[in-house]
């Protein structure tokens, strides 16, 4: 835990030890802290929410406070709870909080999406692939200069086939590089091949897979002879 001293002994001093439950490392940083205030189960929830709730409120009142909540389709019913009773709250607090999920696994969002719905300071915003003219700049960046009609296919086909994913997008383009198909002479960036024998990967699961057995020195089945550059294109 990272908060200012002073934020932690006011927290303790009005909330006393209820963050126990979920964060054992606040006693390292307050002396003497008490135990969790007992109680039954649905008052005790309570008051570790408020724990969390006052917190943020405290250390907000320093500085504005950014929550990021990451891959929230594999969040429970504890946490949806919890997230509700921050945004619900009455406390004064300067907290922006971003909550990130994938649109193909929202069945567990849409009932707390849902009575969230019409709540103040609530937005929604739906974050797209890029289109293919965003993939045909995304590549030529990459490489660095502008695309020639190979070039041009292979961005293309990486358009279609990772639906503008930025990080599918670039995974791939490193994979590339790496397996040979892909390569540098001069500054400028080669296609070994024609475009509809390069095996793009299905997903960005299985580029990684396969730059991973390289590290580990495993065999790969679309190694190829001839000159490899151990560099993305663009990057280190």
């Amino acid at each position: 835990m990272n908060a200012p001293d002073e934020v932690l002994l006011q927290h303790v001093h009005e909330h006393h030890g209820d963050l126990l439950r979920i964060v054992p490392s606040l006693a390292a940083r307050v002396p003497n802290l008490p135990r969790p205030r007992r109680a039954d189960a649905e008052t005790e929830r309570y008051l570790m929410f408020e724990a969390v709730t006052g917190l943020l409120a405290t250390a907000s009142k320093q500085r504005p406070v950014v929550l990021i909540l990451d891959d929230l389709q594999w969040a429970g019913a504890p946490e949806f709870l919890l997230f509700k009773h921050i945004v619900r709250s009455g406390l004064p607090m300067r907290l922006l909080i971003i909550g990130t999920y994938r649109d193909s696994e929202k069945s567990r969002m849409a009932a707390m999406l849902a009575d969230l719905r019409g709540e103040p300071g609530i937005e929604r915003i739906a974050l797209r692939g890029l289109d293919e003219e965003g993939v045909v700049k995304f590549v030529m960046a990459a490489v660095g200069h502008d695309l020639d009609e190979a070039q041009l296919a292979l961005a293309r086909a990486l358009s279609r086939d990772t639906e503008g994913s930025p990080l599918f997008v670039g995974e791939i383009l490193r994979n590339l590089m790496e397996s040979g198909a892909a390569f540098r002479v001069g500054g400028q960036c080669n296609i070994r091949g024609d475009i509809q024998t390069l095996g793009i990967p299905e997903g960005v699961k299985e580029a990684i897979e396969r730059r991973l057995r390289r590290l580990d020195g495993q065999p790969d089945d679309r190694a190829r002879g001839g000159c490899r550059h151990r560099r993305a294109m663009g990057q280190r």
